[in-house]
């Protein structure tokens, strides 16, 4: 069968990219002759397209541009960055998303540019799309995001307008906190062939997104089903009491942030000497973690800094997955880094910066105990305190949850591919 992997972000987003390679090799495993392609998140005019999947491309048979691709303003080669520019383009594409929903078929594939109408041709050969898993369907209660939330539903209104099926798997949904944002994804939900929520907190929590019970099953994250690569690595100390981190740029509560992850650093080294080891999750240069990391570093007494290790080499997933194995805990900012950790038996600390998607995994898992909302430093101590006196007993737990996880995602994909080959 032909298969659409939609929604597909840049590799340099390692989480994403794991998610992306764990889907389209489960999916080879269940279907020998699949014929998978990736269609991109970003627009064939977007300078950043054409280097975003330059792994990705080695997974696939085929990747396309997006439509409706993450906006640009581009003019022959220019591209500009002025904001009223970006008003006006941001007001011109939300015309001629809206336009080529509501216009007739002639007139919709008129308003989409020639490289969109060949993504879309192609996604109509597919026998089925499958939205990448992760965390789209949420507006972060912004008007950026409100409008980001749009553009993405209104590509989904395209494929149901022209007889596309898709399937919605692994995906978190909310927070949304506008009646038009709970409107659109209710409405893409609705025109799926089934969805597959990663955590069930969803459902509880954001009221307002209605499931059709005839459509709504429960998976987890794709990216627990992620190989390990094994490399030589010269300065992880077996020996030592290893804590592995990742830490994220971030505009909110900044101060406080980095003032909780040097106060646990100091913490474990005076009392164990710990060595701490920074990793490179997200390589993309508009939110380097790396750079973050060498914040900490410089603020970080001397004394301290001969114990943390920053990783600058720009793992592949599965490599980082190995290296997190390797940890004796783990501290995680970034969500897909708990969830490389978890995947390789490490307890693993999740330090919550955006809506229930972190809970609600480990939630999922029954680890709802190593969740630190909102991130400060007694906490993060204690938890990591709580994983040293435990460590084995929790190891345990989650080897059998992390199972578990994997065989309903496994599952999951099955019963997509069962549905495809009924129809």
């Amino acid at each position: 069968m032909e298969y659409s992997i939609l929604n597909c972000w840049t590799d340099d987003n390692r989480g994403d990219l794991g998610i992306m390679i764990s889907t389209i090799n489960e999916i080879r495993r269940q279907d020998s002759k699949a014929e998978i392609i990736g269609i991109s998140c970003f627009s064939k005019l977007d300078n950043y397209y054409s280097n975003a999947h330059n792994e990705l491309k080695t997974y696939v048979d085929e990747l396309y541009p997006a439509i409706f691709g993450v906006i640009v303003f581009r003019f022959g080669k220019f591209t500009s960055k002025s904001k009223i520019a970006k008003y006006l383009v941001s007001l011109f594409e939300a015309f001629r998303m809206a336009l080529a929903i509501v216009l007739p078929k002639k007139i919709s594939l008129k308003l989409l540019y020639s490289f969109e109408r060949k993504t879309l041709n192609r996604i109509k050969k597919s026998d089925i799309s499958i939205s990448k898993g992760g965390s789209i369907f949420t507006d972060y209660k912004t008007y950026r995001g409100t409008y980001a939330l749009f553009r993405t539903c209104m590509f989904y209104f395209l494929l149901h307008k022209f007889n596309c099926p898709y399937f919605i798997l692994g995906q978190s949904f909310g927070p949304i906190g506008s009646k038009f944002g709970s409107w659109l994804v209710n409405k893409v939900i609705k025109n799926s062939e089934g969805v597959y929520l990663r955590e069930m907190i969803c459902k509880r929590k954001y009221t307002n997104i209605k499931y059709p019970n005839d459509k709504l099953s429960f998976s987890n994250d794709t990216a627990f089903l992620l190989d390990e690569e094994k490399i030589d690595i010269n300065n992880i100390k077996k020996i030592n009491l290893n804590i592995g981190l990742t830490v994220r740029p971030t505009n909110k509560n900044f101060k406080e942030y980095k003032k909780s992850i040097i106060k646990t650093i100091i913490y474990f080294i005076d009392k164990y000497d710990a060595h701490f080891h920074i990793f490179p999750q997200v390589i993309d240069p508009n939110e380097p973690d790396i750079k973050m990391g060498k914040t900490i570093y410089k603020d970080l007494p001397k004394q301290y800094r001969d114990n943390l290790v920053i990783h600058e080499t720009n793992y592949n997933p599965e490599q980082l997955k190995y290296l997190y194995g390797l940890m004796n805990f783990f501290i995680g900012t970034r969500l897909h880094s708990n969830i490389f950790a978890l995947g390789a038996g490490t307890p693993s600390i999740s330090l919550v910066y955006h809506g229930t998607k972190a809970q609600g995994i480990y939630e999922n898992l029954e680890l709802n105990n190593l969740v630190v909302k909102p991130i400060n430093a007694e906490e993060i101590i204690n938890k990591g305190e709580y994983i040293l006196e435990n460590h084995n007993e929790i190891q345990n737990k989650i080897i059998s949850s992390v199972e578990e996880a994997k065989i309903t995602i496994i599952n999951s994909i099955k019963e997509i591919i069962s549905q495809t080959k009924t129809k």
